[in-house]
């Protein structure tokens, strides 16, 4: 689904979004390592998660990971959403940053 995200982030107005992925299986992500770069998603150390198992680990450490960002303005009001990689976006990332903000 590569293709579908990055046709949907590319909608986001620069410097408005900032990526960061877990990777459950960091040897897969290895393999895809350009996508990431290029698409300057940032990867969060991998923590330990299955199938209806300790789902807080990652989610947390992607969390932490945006609120430790250099790019930090307390001026500016930050949202986050969580998609997934086994997922497609339903709306348009203009649709979603409006209900998120409005």
């Amino acid at each position: 689904h590569e293709d579908i995200w990055r046709a949907f982030f590319a909608e986001a107005p620069a410097g408005s979004v900032e990526i960061y992925a877990h990777c459950s299986r960091p040897d897969e992500c290895k393999k895809h390592i350009d996508i990431f770069n290029d698409m300057k998603i940032t990867l969060v150390p991998t923590q330990a998660t299955g199938w209806c198992t300790n789902l807080v680990a990652p989610m947390w450490a992607l969390v932490r990971a945006a609120l430790d960002s250099e790019t930090w303005d307390t001026n500016v009001v930050r949202k986050y959403v969580y998609v997934s990689n086994s997922h497609l976006p339903l709306q348009t990332m203009a649709t979603v940053q409006h209900m998120l903000f409005k």
